[in-house]
């Protein structure tokens, strides 16, 4: 018996990610590059304009750049590895 069926690329993607839930490694990684990241914005801030006021600022836009940059990210990678 042969079946065949005909699947896109989004189907394949959220079957890729339904598989593989995410960890508290992942978190845990994402996290420590979010401080990480927001540290070194702070630090830039502070050598910048000379206030802590300015360092908390940088700190802050690290760590929001960090969470913008990995929202759907997996699903991103997963979907240009499928088109290839």
């Amino acid at each position: 018996m042969k079946v065949t069926f005909e699947a896109t690329i989004d189907d394949f993607v959220d079957i890729s990610v339904r598989s593989a839930p995410r960890n508290a490694k992942y978190y845990g990684d994402l996290a420590f590059g979010a401080v990480t990241v927001g540290t070194a914005f702070a630090g830039i801030a502070y050598l910048y304009f000379r206030t802590w006021i300015a360092a908390t600022i940088g700190f802050v836009i690290g760590v929001i750049f960090t969470f913008a940059y990995d929202y759907k990210g997996r699903e991103r990678k997963l979907r240009e590895f499928y088109q290839k």
